[in-house]
């Protein structure tokens, strides 16, 4: 079996969770040889591919993402497959492959459920490759259950299979990078439903108690006005890094704890890493995240800042307590095998033939 898979997000996003996923997928899939994979394009700029023969990673500058799908495009090869599993969702791509079995992977319905932090709809046409596949892969029991809901997707089309990480090689493949001595980890976009002001409030409590501690953004761009502001003196506390992924793994390592405040996600993939790497993880008790976590993290309201702070300020003052979290994160993440995610999505792909 052939598995084909496009370049929309592979010339869409440079970093992030969905381009992880299928850079993973891909990665497995080339090392085992079942399936063989079909990569329709020859120019990319996610950083979390990797390189191969024929293939470019296009530089960093103002419209790459634009000129790298312009070039993909213009030297586009048939389809030469026996499934096509879509990377995104984009009404231009949705005939590519043309009556071959397809599948799409449906990471949130954040754009439909939270309709008022987008101007539009950044998925496009997500409804249009729902009913055009012949199989529906869900990271989570939750994104299946609003995908139900929101599109009447039928359940028998439906796979939920859960995100995976090579756990060994993520313990294993490190680089250190200059870090604070005491401080917790936020990863990614702060915007809208991130809810990233929760923890600005909660670290400012911490700060105004003298906890000793500081915040560390890794992504999401530097601070803006807005964030600057709320954090008033305290600004001086956080930190905006840039790391590529083995020095986000060692920051993970020698932090307090990852906090991942979000209204809403699909998944919720640094939580498993953070498990991997024994790093304590504290979380909104909102959406999947209590489906992925279970027991292994430290939950609190999304909408009470007094409640997270004291929720790591019980981190930082009790070393069981992050040594407990850290046992049951480490024994919760091998349900997340990458070997496993693969070898499910492999029966999807035979199933959608």
């Amino acid at each position: 079996m052939k598995v084909h898979y496009d370049h929309q997000i592979f010339s869409r996003q440079r970093v992030g969770g969905i381009s992880q996923y299928f850079s993973r997928l891909i990665g497995w899939y080339a090392k085992s040889g079942e399936p063989q994979v079909s990569l329709g394009f020859r120019f990319y700029v996610s950083e979390h591919l990797s390189a191969g023969r024929g293939r470019l990673r296009i530089p960093a500058f103002r419209g790459s993402g634009k000129f790298c799908r312009l070039l993909d495009d213009m030297v586009a090869a048939p389809v030469r497959a026996d499934v096509v599993h879509t990377t995104y969702y984009d009404p231009r791509y949705l005939s590519r492959g043309g009556r071959r079995p397809k599948i799409v992977t449906i990471h949130d319905m954040i754009p439909e459920l939270f309709p008022a932090y987008f101007a539009s709809n950044p998925h496009l046409a997500k409804r249009s490759y729902v009913e055009a596949a012949d199989r529906i892969i869900c990271v989570s029991q939750q994104t299946k259950q609003d995908l139900v809901a929101v599109y009447k997707a039928p359940e028998r089309k439906i796979d939920v299979i859960h995100h995976g990480i090579d756990v060994e090689r993520w313990r294993n493949e490190v680089t250190p990078i200059a870090r604070p001595r005491k401080y917790f980890v936020h990863i990614g976009n702060r915007a809208g439903y991130k809810n990233f002001a929760v923890v600005a409030d909660a670290m400012r409590t911490l700060w105004a108690a003298d906890k000793g501690t500081r915040l560390l953004c890794v992504g999401g761009g530097r601070l803006s006005a807005a964030e600057r502001e709320r954090l008033g003196p305290h600004i001086q506390n956080v930190l905006q890094l840039d790391p590529d992924d083995r020095q986000v793994r060692y920051l993970l390592k020698h932090a307090t704890a990852l906090i991942a405040p979000s209204l809403y996600e699909g998944f919720g993939l640094p939580i498993i890493e953070a498990f991997a790497l024994d790093c304590p993880v504290v979380l909104a008790r909102a959406s999947c995240f209590p489906e992925i976590a279970g027991d292994a993290a430290l939950y609190f309201d999304p909408y009470d800042a007094e409640d997270l702070a004291r929720a790591l300020s019980k981190l930082l003052d009790a070393e069981d307590l992050r040594m407990s979290l850290a046992a049951r994160g480490r024994a919760r993440v091998g349900a997340f095998e990458l070997r496993e995610m693969a070898a499910k999505t492999l029966e999807a792909y035979q199933a959608a033939m």
